[in-house]
């Protein structure tokens, strides 16, 4: 039984020892500040009448005060270091902006750049490392000068460049490929959009190509077949205004406001088509491009009469 039990005991003991109990703490900690402050509005309400609920009292008045102190003391106890550290958070995170702020504002030279920034509000601690030329001393003595102008008085200014023998190489590196990344990233956004544009052209010169050579070809002995008293036939892509202003999915080119790139077909013939002919026209021609947003045109030209 000794040796079953001890691979699970000897988990519950590893696992205890390598517990991060600030952890536990914190959390604890802030249970309790959920618990004690649910408990104190309770209270408020019920003294206060809102919710009309009977009032007790306490028929010996040392248990009653002995009771409202010892509320009094978990309360203080619960509030107090919990306004402590609201306090210092806030600290911090005012140190820590003032800080940002003074580091882009200051550090604006033409060819040194800040590849690293490491801040500690518990001792006012500003540390800068730096790439590029070596800044002046003289510079560097104006720039903590500035500080008490920024709301960092009584803040320290620690800057690391050049061959500085605190700097962190992976630090470093760190900061210069972030640096890099930051610097490019709007070029890389536009070259991706050109791409995708080029080959949106490229899509749709493939679908004109596709309707302007031998499928042209194909459509053209097709329309004869089907309609004798064609005189005239015309087959391409062209630009036709829409009520939306989105580009035209078919075609893939990112057309301008209200204009999409859509197939057309345009037809001259010698004696007018039914409505049933004309929708059946259409429709075949919507099918053959594979294009919803096919245009067709139907023109009638009468012949001459003979004198």
């Amino acid at each position: 039984m000794a040796t079953a039990l001890m691979p699970p005991l000897c988990t519950v003991g590893y696992g205890l020892a390598h517990m991060k109990w600030d952890f536990v703490v914190g959390a604890f900690y802030l249970f309790s500040i959920n618990s004690v402050f649910i408990a104190v509005s309770m209270v408020l309400v019920t003294v206060t009448g809102f919710l009309h609920l009977p009032h007790r009292n306490f028929i010996d008045r040392h248990v009653e005060r002995r009771v409202k102190t010892a509320l009094l003391v978990i309360v203080l106890a619960t509030t107090i270091p919990s306004a402590y550290l609201a306090f210092g958070l806030v600290r911090a995170e005012v140190f820590r902006t003032n800080a940002k702020a003074f580091i882009k504002r200051e550090f604006q030279f033409k060819h040194t750049s800040v590849v690293g920034l490491a801040l500690a509000p518990e001792s006012k601690t500003i540390e800068v490392t730096l790439t590029g030329d070596p800044i002046e001393q003289p510079a560097l003595d104006v720039l903590k000068d500035r500080l008490a102008n920024s709301r960092l008085a009584g803040a320290s200014l620690v800057v690391h460049q050049g061959a500085s023998q605190n700097v962190d190489v992976a630090q470093l590196k760190e900061g210069v490929l972030a640096d890099l990344y930051r610097t490019n990233i709007d070029t890389l956004r536009e070259r991706d959009v050109t791409i995708l544009e080029l080959r949106s052209r490229l899509d749709a010169h493939k679908r004109a190509g596709e309707v302007g050579g031998r499928e042209t070809a194909s459509v053209l002995r097709e329309l004869r077949a089907q309609y004798p008293t064609l005189r005239k036939a015309m087959v391409g892509y062209g630009q036709a205004l829409t009520s939306d202003d989105k580009p035209d999915a078919a075609s893939g080119i990112p057309a301008g406001p209200g204009i999409a790139v859509v197939p057309f077909l345009s037809l001259t013939m010698s004696s007018a088509l039914s409505r049933h002919e004309r929708e059946r026209l259409e429709r075949w021609f919507k099918a053959r491009v594979e294009n919803q947003n096919a245009s067709v045109t139907v023109n009638v030209v009468q012949k001459a009469r003979d004198r």
